[in-house]
């Protein structure tokens, strides 16, 4: 199955939406923050989970546990069906693809500032301004800043670490649930898996609050942006997740 022409649209509307905000061809709101804000003056406690290792999960994790679904299935690797590995694979990073444009670009419309916003810009006009005031003209004096870590810096909401984690484990679940056979080994397997994929999303998105990288409202906008964005996607293959060659398979 391949993506809905409406899909396709939508993703690149966002696509070419998200390039024409960055490069300012459409005017976007400027970036404010509220003068000596205690909830974006916390210290920056470094990064459990990394961007790399983020990526890292959302695309490497899915295909091996596909591979492993149908391994487990032929009890063969010479039977192994890598078109089918494909075709699911290829669903699913159709999925993460759509939530990355949607994360995206909730970030660059928001620009919400991150809780070590204040740390990390040292922003001059925060010294001299009344406690509570919206600040809109600024400039961060913390000269290590490099431009995109300085744009990064209110980018905050929502939590792309939740909503791609979150819909990956979902995702992946949900591949375990339908697709791999019953049988007490299997079963064993499918319940260690998601409890890993859940568990691996679980720690992703806790330490976006623990590490003050995120509000807990911009981790929690995450975990229902990648929870509608599973269900959308849930609604539109379920049939053909379900169906995928596996009768062939069964039958060779």
């Amino acid at each position: 199955m391949s993506m809905p022409k409406w899909m396709l649209y939508i993703a690149i509307l966002i696509f070419v939406s998200l390039l024409l905000l960055q490069f300012e061809v459409i005017p976007n709101r400027k970036s404010s923050f509220k003068c000596k804000d205690p909830s974006i003056s916390y210290i920056l406690k470094g990064e459990t989970i990394s961007e790399k290792q983020l990526l890292l999960s959302i695309f490497l994790g899915p295909l091996l546990i596909i591979t492993l679904i149908e391994v487990l299935n032929t009890i063969s690797f010479h039977n192994l069906n890598k078109k089918i590995i494909w075709s699911l694979y290829k669903r699913c990073l159709t999925g993460v693809i759509f939530v990355i444009l949607i994360t995206e670009f909730l970030k660059t419309v928001t620009r919400e500032p991150r809780p070590h916003f204040m740390q990390s810009c040292k922003p001059d006009a925060n010294e001299v301004c009344e406690k509570g005031i919206h600040v809109f003209e600024y400039k961060c004096t913390n000269t290590r800043l490099t431009r995109f870590s300085q744009a990064d810096l209110t980018r905050s909401f929502p939590s792309g670490h939740t909503s791609l984690s979150l819909f990956t484990a979902l995702h992946c679940s949900y591949l375990l649930l339908i697709r791999l056979r019953h049988g007490f080994k299997r079963n064993v397997f499918k319940v260690l898996l998601i409890t890993v994929c859940f568990a691996w999303s679980f720690i992703c998105s806790l330490s976006r609050i623990t590490d003050k990288r995120h509000h807990w409202w911009d981790v929690a906008a995450g975990a229902t942006l990648g929870l509608c964005s599973f269900y959308m996607f849930y609604r539109l293959q379920r049939s053909s997740l379900i169906n995928t060659d596996i009768n062939k398979t069964e039958s060779s």
